[in-house]
C-alpha cells in the first residue's frame, strides 16, 4: 500500500511539472498573438471594409464613397512633407516642416551639392520621412 501511494504521489508530481512546463514554454517560446506575424489574424484595410459594405448593403455606394474619402485623407497625411533640408550659411540644416523648427545641422556643405540641388536647397528640399532624408544625406556626403 505504501508503494502504491508513493507511486501516485510521484506520478502526480511529474504530471504537474509537465503541465507547468508546457504553460511556461507556451508563454516563453510562443509569443503573443499581437506580435506574431503568422498568427492567422488578418486586419482588413479600409478599402476591404468598404468593398464588403458595398456588397452587403443596397446603399453601398454611399458607404463606399465615404470609405474612399477616408482613404484619400489618410494617404494625404502619409504623403505630407515632414522635414525639409535647407541651406543655412555654408552648411545644410534639417527643419521640421510643421513648425520650421531646427531638427539638426548637417556637416554637408552647400557647395558639395550639384548646381540644381544648390538652388533647391535655398528654398528647402522637402522629405516625407527620415528614411528618405537620411538616404539623401548619405548619397551626397563624403
Amino acid at each position: 500500500m505504501m508503494k502504491q501511494t508513493r507511486m501516485i504521489r510521484i506520478s502526480f508530481f511529474i504530471v504537474t511539472a509537465l503541465i507547468i512546463g508546457a504553460f511556461w514554454g507556451g508563454f516563453y517560446f510562443g509569443g503573443s498573438l499581437s506580435g506574431n506575424a503568422d498568427s492567422g489574424i488578418q486586419i482588413a484595410s479600409v478599402e476591404d471594409q468598404a468593398q464588403e459594405a458595398a456588397n452587403d448593403n443596397a446603399d453601398g455606394k454611399k458607404e463606399n464613397t465615404v470609405a474612399k474619402q477616408e482613404t484619400v485623407e489618410s494617404m494625404k497625411a502619409l504623403s505630407e512633407e515632414k522635414y525639409y533640408l535647407k541651406a543655412s550659411g555654408e552648411y545644410l540644416s534639417v527643419y521640421f516642416s510643421d513648425t520650421d523648427r531646427l531638427y539638426f545641422e548637417t556637416s554637408l556643405k552647400v557647395s558639395d551639392l550639384p548646381e540644381k540641388l544648390r538652388k533647391n536647397a535655398i528654398n528647402g528640399i522637402k522629405f516625407t520621412s527620415l528614411e528618405n532624408l537620411y538616404s539623401f544625406l548619405e548619397n551626397y556626403s563624403s
